[in-house]
C-alpha cells in the first residue's frame, strides 16, 4: 500500500488457432497432441502495461505449450507482476481499493491479431487467501489502446479488476481503540487537582503518545495529497488538543505555585473585567464602599480581577 503496487501470482490461459500447426492424427499414429517449448512456436506479444517493474516477455523459453491436430494451441504461463495501482487512503483502515492489471499487444494491432477475454471474471478457484485483504469481486474486461505507428488501428488486450477490502480487526485492536482511550486522558489532565505533580507529565505523556502513533500511520499510508486520511485528520486534531492541554496545564500550575502577593498583571485586569461585564453580561454586584465607613473590605467583594478593596482606617 505504501508504494501503491499490486503484487499477483498466478497464471494466464491463452487459446488461439494457428493453421501452420494442423495435421491429420491418422498419417502420424494417432498422435493428435504435441507438447512443445514456448520458444518452438508462434506466441503473441503480450505485455503488462501498466507495469511497476521493467517490461518483459511472458513465460520463459522453458515453458511448455499444447498443440492440437486441428491448430488450436493451448498456453499457460504463469506469471508475478507488479502493477501501479491508485490508492485512496481517505477511510483508511475502512477502506476498499479498485486496482487493475492490464495486459496488451505491443506491435500487433486489431488488423493482424484481436485479443479479449474469454469469461467476464477472474478464476479464483485457486485463490490462496492473503492477511491483509479480501477480494470482493472480480472482472475481465477488453482493452484497446490507439496505435501509435499505425492511425486507426488499436492495440487490444484485456483488463483484469481486482476489487479490494482492508481486514479491518487489526487496525481496530492495534490504533483506534488504542486512540480513543489517550483522547480520553486529554479529560484527565484537568481533573487531577493542581497539588499533583503528575498533571503536567500525564499531559506530556499523552502528547507524545498522540505524536508516535500518527509517526506510525503515516509510515503505512502513501505520501500523497490526493486523498488524506481521516484517521490520520483526526490523531493530527487530538495532538492539537493535546497540545493546548499541555499549555493550560503549564499556565493553571504557573498560577497555582505563584507567590499571592504578586500583582496581578494589568492586562488580565483588563482582558477580564472586560469579559465579565461586558461579554458575559455579569452586573457588579460589589457594596459601596463610603470613606466614613469604617469597615474592612474583606477579599469576597473582590469579583472578576476588577478589585478595588482597601483597608480603611478605622
Amino acid at each position: 500500500m505504501k508504494n501503491q503496487v499490486l503484487t499477483a501470482s498466478g497464471w494466464l490461459k491463452f487459446e488461439w488457432c494457428d493453421e501452420f500447426l494442423q495435421w491429420s492424427p491418422r498419417d502420424y499414429g494417432g498422435i493428435d497432441e504435441l507438447i512443445l517449448f514456448q520458444k518452438d512456436v508462434w506466441l503473441p506479444d503480450i505485455f503488462v502495461e501498466n507495469t511497476a517493474q521493467h517490461y518483459r516477455e511472458l513465460g520463459n523459453n522453458q515453458m511448455l505449450i499444447s498443440v492440437k491436430s486441428t491448430g488450436m494451441v493451448h498456453w499457460e504461463p504463469g506469471i508475478i507482476t507488479e502493477t501501479s495501482c491508485a490508492v485512496n487512503i481517505g477511510k483508511y483502515p475502512f477502506d476498499t481499493q479498485v486496482c487493475d492489471i492490464r495486459f496488451l499487444t505491443w506491435m500487433h494491432t486489431n488488423k493482424t491479431l484481436t485479443v479479449g477475454p474469454e469469461i467476464d471474471k477472474i478464476n479464483m478457484d485457486a485463490l490462496l487467501p492473503n492477511g491483509e485483504w479480501d477480494i470482493t469481486r472480480t472482472e475481465a474486461k477488453e482493452y484497446r489502446y490507439p496505435s501509435t505507428y499505425r492511425m486507426g488501428t488499436d492495440h487490444t488486450g484485456v483488463t483484469f479488476v481486482v476489487h479490494l477490502r482492508r481486514k479491518r480487526f487489526f487496525y481496530v485492536l492495534n490504533t483506534i481503540i488504542p486512540v480513543v482511550m489517550l483522547s480520553c486522558l486529554n479529560v484527565l489532565v484537568f481533573i487531577l487537582p493542581s497539588d499533583c505533580g503528575e498533571r503536567m507529565a500525564l499531559a506530556v505523556t499523552v502528547l507524545l503518545a498522540f505524536t508516535v502513533y500518527l509517526g506510525i500511520i503515516s509510515d503505512n499510508i502513501p505520501k500523497t495529497s490526493e486523498s488524506l486520511s481521516l484517521l490520520a485528520i483526526y490523531l493530527t486534531s487530538l495532538l492539537a488538543l493535546s497540545t493546548a492541554s499541555v499549555v493550560c496545564a503549564g499556565i493553571v500550575l504557573n498560577i497555582h505555585y505563584r507567590d499571592p502577593s504578586h500583582p496581578v498583571p494589568r492586562m488580565l485586569k483588563l482582558i477580564f473585567s472586560g469579559i465579565g461585564s461586558c461579554a458575559l453580561g455579569f452586573k457588579d454586584t460589589r457594596p459601596s464602599i463610603s470613606s466614613a465607613d469604617s469597615r474592612r473590605c474583606d477579599q469576597t467583594n473582590c469579583y472578576y480581577f476588577n478589585c478595588c478593596c482597601k483597608t480603611l482606617p478605622r
